[in-house]
């Protein structure tokens, strides 16, 4: 059985043989949820289609070190185009709406406007969104 290894995401450049301090939530989440020990693998992605491996050469109370040492071109986006028509809705759950949607992979998004709907009468409000 091959083992799992944790992902984790930072926003900044990688490169290969990169020494990277990983800071606040992630030392958390590495040490204390994980508990992870020095040498243990991680998988880093960032906003590229890259993702890095690199081992835990060094924990600390509040950082750990990594030094990277491989990256992968891996393509997570899906081949398919999601259009997604969304029924306009009040306030924050047409933005949770338009978040979860984007989170699942929508490339786009036409809002509709019906007949039960409430916004339609306030075109204040859909003016601003």
């Amino acid at each position: 059985m091959k083992n799992r290894i944790p992902r984790i995401y930072i926003n900044s450049n990688l490169k290969i043989n990169q020494n990277l301090d990983l800071f606040e939530h992630n030392v958390h989440y590495i040490k204390k949820v994980l508990r992870m020990k020095i040498k243990d693998k991680l998988e880093i992605f960032n906003n590229t289609n890259y993702v890095f491996f690199a081992e835990i050469i060094n924990i600390k109370k509040n950082e750990i070190n990594v030094k990277i040492f491989q990256n992968e071109l891996k393509n997570t986006e899906s081949c398919l185009y999601t259009h997604l028509g969304q029924v306009i809705s009040k306030n924050k759950k047409m933005d949770f709406a338009i978040q979860k949607s984007v989170e699942m992979g929508v490339n786009s998004i036409t809002p509709l406007f019906s007949q039960y709907c409430v916004i339609q009468k306030k075109k204040i409000i859909s003016q601003k969104k």
